[in-house]
């Protein structure tokens, strides 16, 4: 993704109710409504802290990063403050004072670090889960809905596979050759160019930070777009019928949301990281079978089960997500 400019993100701390108020236009959620709705959630994250500590390694601290991403954690509820020292020394004060979640970014990476269970979340896959989410709230879902992706990143890599797990069609935009390859080699996609990608969706989902130029937008797309820098004219702005866009806060969001839910949650980290498995009679008739998974489907990349006949070598089935399953202490289960 594109590094942030001061110029990107100057006004975050002092517009967030406006973004809500944009959010819920858009897609009738504000964005703790949308972190919530990632992981079907619905968590007290007064009950955390939280510290933003400046990394000043490589190209160094970004002129307001630290104070915005503050301030959309305290907007979302959080007890969010910036550590006043950086890098090792602020890590280590941060730790020490018994704080939460620690946000902090270099060149390379942005995470939210869960220190009571060690957990980390990457902003990317963050990003990824936070604009695929609010994409399939403006469409109505995603089941068999054509989307196009611009730009097959990290960002674009990971948001190929959530779309692609949540049942939707995907044709990727990528003008790299090589990355245009990998994505058409690892998912199966149709690649291809700006002009033709753009042309044939109503779906768009910007990954990118190229130019769209309006007069290739159909009139009454829905754009879901976390590419900086700002990609749209003023005439794609006008055919657009919902787009929604932001440099920061849907990220973020979603990131203290996600890193809440580590401790929130007992059991979540086995949900993302385990395949449900189920013990089925051979010779079991599979083509009426109903699999649910929680907590909601909205998370997975993984739209399969792996099954065990007898003892034999697991197969994997397509799973059909219906519902969501909550043990008696509020840990994940999985129902077949």
């Amino acid at each position: 993704m594109t590094r942030l400019t001061p110029g990107m993100i100057y006004d975050v701390p002092n517009t967030l109710d406006l973004r809500d108020q944009e959010l819920r236009q858009a897609i009738g959620l504000d964005l703790r409504g949308l972190a919530m709705r990632v992981f079907d959630v619905e968590l007290d994250l007064s009950a955390f802290s939280a510290i933003c500590v400046p990394i000043t390694s490589g190209q160094g601290v970004t002129k307001g990063f630290s104070d915005s991403v503050c301030a959309i954690a305290r907007h979302i509820g959080l007890d969010c403050h910036v550590e006043s020292n950086t890098d090792v020394t602020g890590i280590c004060d941060a730790i020490g004072s018994g704080v939460d979640i620690i946000f902090m970014a270099d060149d390379n990476n942005f995470v939210a670090l869960n220190t009571r269970e060690r957990k980390i979340v990457n902003n990317v896959h963050a990003t990824a889960l936070g604009y695929c989410t609010a994409l399939e709230v403006a469409l109505g879902g995603l089941e068999s809905k054509d989307v196009l992706v611009i730009g097959a990143g990290r960002l674009g890599w990971y948001s190929i596979e959530l779309l692609q797990a949540r049942g939707a069609n995907v044709t990727v935009v990528e003008s790299n050759i090589k990355r245009a390859e990998e994505a058409q080699n690892h998912f199966g996609v149709v690649i291809k160019g700006m002009e033709d990608g753009v042309r044939s969706s109503y779906a768009i989902l910007n990954v990118s930070p190229s130019f769209i130029p309006g007069e290739f937008i159909n009139e009454g797309s829905i754009v879901s777009s976390p590419g900086m820098p700002y990609s749209f004219d003023p005439l794609g702005e006008n055919r657009i019928r919902t787009l929604i866009h932001d440099p920061l806060q849907i990220g973020v969001s979603t990131m203290a949301v996600w890193s809440a839910a580590y401790t929130s949650i007992p059991g979540m980290d086995r949900y993302l990281n385990e395949p449900c498995m189920a013990d089925l009679v051979d010779g079991s008739d599979l083509s009426h079978r109903t699999f649910t998974t929680c907590i909601g489907t909205s998370y997975l990349s993984e739209t399969k089960v792996r099954t065990k006949y007898d003892g034999r070598k697991p197969v994997t089935v397509n799973a059909i997500p219906v519902d969501m399953g909550r043990g008696p202490d509020n840990s994940i289960r999985s129902i077949f």
